[in-house]
């Protein structure tokens, strides 16, 4: 099977467990299931492609087969753990009287054909920025949860059961218009029936957070993978979310032509749509790097962002005072220190020895070794999908 037909039928396998419809019988062999368990496996949807196998009556005894077994049934178990933990926190914030507004994958399992088949590796949830320290020590001194770390905009925790949980107070972290976006967001969130202190997001702002969450990786992870699309067709046909909806809080963010892209490769993946030329990189960039993104595509959108390699190592190594701000507050009382708080927060990036250390010599090295071409057809992509 080539690589354009082993793409098409995994697109073919996921659209048909999830949207329904019948599907070409395509022969799978021995040579070309472990690439499409490769590929499935690294954007998180190898237990989605065996499910849809299964269906199709593509899997024997083998050894591959036996593989994408184990991830559908580790998908299964991973929803139990998630969803025991997610009805956990969810009481102990009703017991405390804790706001919250439950994201991501929490709310859009429910509109998968079985819940579990919409996997996710933690649980995120919106609290109030002015109560965030509080329940931070609310969930570690009385219910026994584990503070990892803070970033500058939420804070990660793990429960008793060890589930990672981010507990968000800026939903989206683009300078002063995620704040503003975080504030619409409780100004505007609707009640949960059966819920005293648990809201959702409007349709818009939900879908605009979405969008934003992908722009976001995309700009500094060097990916996000197949998933959100997936999600994105989701939420177009069975929670009746439009682009026109959400335009004006994409237009925020400046969001609007991204999102007009993003909707369209999703089309394409999903639904009837064709993907034109100016969106092949982009395809591209996507399937090659998985859930997390890769450090080369992470690099070369970066100089193009900095305009330079040069200015890309600095930018890394030298916050913003207002993106300082986020992640020490404190320093707003005294900008004077804010040399010390840069100094601070690269004792914290290294204070755990030799992984990151390394990490980011690996990360400098490969800096240094970008290609030109490769910085010029990041620029031309990322003009295409206006992420400038």
């Amino acid at each position: 099977m080539s690589i354009q037909n082993q793409k098409k039928f995994i697109f073919d396998l996921l659209g048909s467990e999830i949207f329904g419809g019948e599907i070409e019988k395509e022969p799978t062999t021995a040579e070309s299931l472990p690439a499409l368990y490769q590929l499935s496996k690294s954007h998180d949807l190898a237990h989605l492609v065996a499910d849809a196998l299964d269906k199709n009556g593509s899997l024997d005894d083998s050894e591959i087969c036996n593989k994408f077994r184990a991830e559908r049934n580790l998908a299964i178990y991973r929803y139990e753990q998630i969803n025991y933990a997610f009805e956990e926190i969810c009481g102990i914030f009703e017991a405390e009287k804790i706001e919250n507004i439950p994201l991501k994958g929490a709310i859009l399992r429910e509109y998968y054909p079985q819940p579990w088949m919409r996997t996710s590796c933690d649980i995120d949830i919106l609290v109030r920025r002015d109560q965030i320290k509080n329940i931070v020590r609310i969930l570690t001194e009385k219910y026994g949860y584990k503070y990892v770390i803070h970033t500058q905009h939420d804070y990660s925790l793990y429960s008793s059961g060890g589930v990672h949980i981010e507990l968000h107070f800026i939903l989206v972290f683009h300078e002063k218009s995620g704040e503003d976006f975080t504030k619409r967001v409780w100004e505007t969130a609707i009640d949960e029936a059966g819920y005293a202190y648990r809201k959702k997001l409007p349709s818009d702002l939900f879908f605009a957070y979405h969008i934003a969450h992908m722009a976001q990786h995309i700009l500094e992870g060097g990916g996000c993978g197949v998933k959100p699309f997936l999600d994105i067709q989701i939420m177009k046909e069975k929670m009746g979310i439009s682009l026109t909806q959400a335009k004006d809080a994409l237009s925020l963010f400046g969001l609007t032509t991204f999102a007009q892209k993003a909707v369209a490769l999703s089309e394409r993946w999903f639904g009837e749509g064709n993907v034109g030329e100016e969106l092949r990189e982009f395809e591209e960039y996507i399937l090659c790097g998985g859930v997390y993104g890769t450090l080369e595509n992470k690099i070369g959108v970066g100089t193009t962002r900095k305009k330079g390699k040069v200015r890309y190592v600095l930018k890394r190594l030298f916050l913003p005072y207002r993106s300082l701000c986020l992640l020490y507050p404190s320093l707003k009382k005294c900008p004077i220190l804010f040399p010390f708080y840069q100094v601070r927060r690269w004792f914290r990036l290294f204070k755990k020895g030799g992984v990151k250390i390394s990490g980011a010599v690996r990360e400098l090295k490969s800096v240094s070794e970008m290609d030109e071409g490769k910085s010029e057809k990041m620029k031309a992509m990322l003009q295409g999908l206006g992420l400038k």
